[in-house]
């Protein structure tokens, strides 16, 4: 009776355990590379941004590429943070988006004006 009452126990712990994994294991739906177009007062530019699976990134901009730093994605909110070195000037600058399945719109707020951003995911 012990022995059936170890395995009962053990068996449900394991399918306890399998169930938690997958409920909240898997990949964020922000990790990937995704190609945008920002669209700002001094123009339009293609840029690509990558989200690593440890929500790390960069952003590639005009032949730079740029570390995001604050990576947060939460329900299909993604925020993050960004300098851009031009000319030897840094901006800060902020994302503020959405991801729906792929694809991404936010804005990227800067002290010098803010860009649209729309996209999505690279195949």
């Amino acid at each position: 009776m012990f022995n059936r009452t170890a395995k009962l126990t053990g068996m449900m712990i394991l399918a306890l355990m399998l169930t938690g994994c997958v409920s909240s294991g898997g990949i964020d739906p922000a990790v990937g590379n995704w190609n945008v177009v920002a669209v700002s007062a001094l123009g339009t530019d293609e840029q690509t941004i990558v989200i690593n699976n440890d929500m790390t990134g960069l952003l590639k901009a005009q032949g730079q590429d740029f570390t995001l730093r604050n990576v947060v994605s939460d329900s299909g909110a993604l925020t993050f943070d960004v300098t851009f070195s031009i000319q030897g000037i840094d901006i800060s600058a902020k994302f503020m988006g959405a991801i729906d399945g792929d694809a991404i719109k936010g804005e990227l707020v800067t002290q010098f004006g803010n860009a649209s951003v729309t996209g999505s995911r690279e195949s």
